[in-house]
């Protein structure tokens, strides 16, 4: 059950309880009826409370985005915002076509790349397997091609221009 509403609940029973104790015990001091009463009070506010302010973030518990601010942490991860985007639903698997290894063999052969670096989203498993296919592919035409994991959240996939190495970046983005 949700605290909040546990808290209305449990206030509502002290509630009650309060007022037939003082109903059956005509001398219970003033003070300690007081305080019981408030307590109850107090739970039945932290329930409302609760209550509301769940209701208006009702949204962002359901989103499959979460998102973590840090201000001025040291040490570990000290970014000032980690967004970690998790796919609700992932069932699509991509193979490698026959038209998407050929327009990649030529762009390969036009910049007359020297080594192939496929990155992937660290925490998508269909990407690296993609990623995985698009390696051995370029193994066999003879590249030489390795596998990266990355942070950097894209879709589709995107081929970037070779760097002053001869090094050219392949990006596996989610579905």
């Amino acid at each position: 059950m949700r605290r909040d509403i546990l808290s209305i609940i449990i206030g509502i029973g002290v509630e009650v309880i309060v007022t037939i104790i003082q109903i059956m015990v005509k001398d219970m001091p003033i003070y300690l009826a007081i305080i019981i009463g408030l307590t109850g009070l107090a739970f039945i506010i932290y329930g409302v409370i609760g209550f509301f302010v769940r209701k208006n973030e009702g949204d962002k518990l359901n989103s499959p985005f979460v998102n973590i601010e840090s201000h001025n942490q040291q040490g570990g991860i000290t970014a000032y915002q980690v967004t970690n985007i998790q796919p609700v639903i992932q069932h699509q698997k991509r193979e490698l076509s026959d038209t998407q290894t050929k327009e990649i063999d030529e762009y390969l052969k036009k910049v007359q790349a020297k080594l192939v670096s496929i990155e992937f989203f660290m925490s998508d498993n269909e990407a690296m397997k993609f990623a995985r296919q698009i390696k051995n592919n370029l193994e066999l035409k003879g590249y030489h091609a390795k596998l990266t994991m990355t942070n950097r959240v894209s879709t589709g996939i995107q081929i970037g221009k070779p760097d002053s190495n001869g090094a050219v970046t392949i990006i596996i983005g989610n579905i």
